[in-house]
């Protein structure tokens, strides 16, 4: 496996580093969660892009860095991260795949987005290289997190 597949795979296992900050950001108290229960499904996609988008440029592992959030639809929205000196397409596919089950089942055990994920909501990570070309997208909804429970 080369240099740059290994960023690529420490930068997919940072990524539950994030999801841990997004419950953080989302709050842990009693009273954020009972708010939570009652918050509508699309402010808690706009609470999770707004954490993120604050964190736009922030390196999340040596070579991955969050470049936005976007809601595409009320309840579909997508955290877009780059690898910029990703330039070979080969790494890994086992350890990537090891490393992606493990990032669905930490975004499933946050109240925030299996809130969300419940209400109907989609949340995707999209990677691209540092041209911009898509390398790959996981995607979390309520199939993914029920077949994770």
């Amino acid at each position: 496996m080369g240099k740059n597949a290994k960023g690529i795979l420490a930068g997919v296992a940072t990524m539950l580093a994030f999801v841990v900050f997004v419950i953080v950001v989302g709050g842990v108290s009693k009273r954020a969660s009972e708010e939570l229960a009652e918050m509508p499904v699309t402010d808690i996609v706009d609470n999770l892009a707004a954490a993120a988008n604050g964190m736009a440029g922030y390196k999340v592992a040596a070579n991955v860095v969050v470049d936005r959030a976007t809601i595409e639809s009320d309840t579909r929205l997508t955290y877009h991260y780059s690898i910029p000196n990703f330039v070979d397409g080969q790494y890994d596919r086992q350890l990537a795949d090891k490393l992606i089950a493990q990032l669905k089942r930490k975004a499933c055990a946050d109240r925030m987005t299996r809130r969300a994920v419940d209400g109907g909501a989609e949340i995707r990570y999209a990677y691209r290289d540092g041209r911009g070309v898509s390398l790959f997208t996981i995607e979390i909804d309520q199939v993914v997190c029920a077949g994770l429970s």
